[in-house]
């Protein structure tokens, strides 16, 4: 099962930082995500945030690899 923004159907999430009334969903087992590109804030399954930790961590260093040096 793979995780989508609810608002622009794109697959690139990140986790969002928490925030005080995070707290209550993460008894719940939902974490904060965020949409890299229209940024909307939802919850998704903590199961699935670390393939989304991962994914994210991989085009920020993919990012990182391509950015011209100076």
């Amino acid at each position: 099962m793979s995780v989508h923004c609810h608002a622009c159907g794109s697959r690139n999430l990140r986790p969002s930082r928490l925030q005080l009334r995070d707290f209550v969903f993460l008894l719940t087992f939902r974490f904060p995500v965020r949409c890299r590109y229209c940024r909307d804030r939802f919850y998704a399954s903590i199961f699935s945030i670390r393939k989304i930790w991962l994914d994210a961590r991989a085009r920020d260093i993919r990012h990182e690899n391509d950015a011209p040096m100076s």
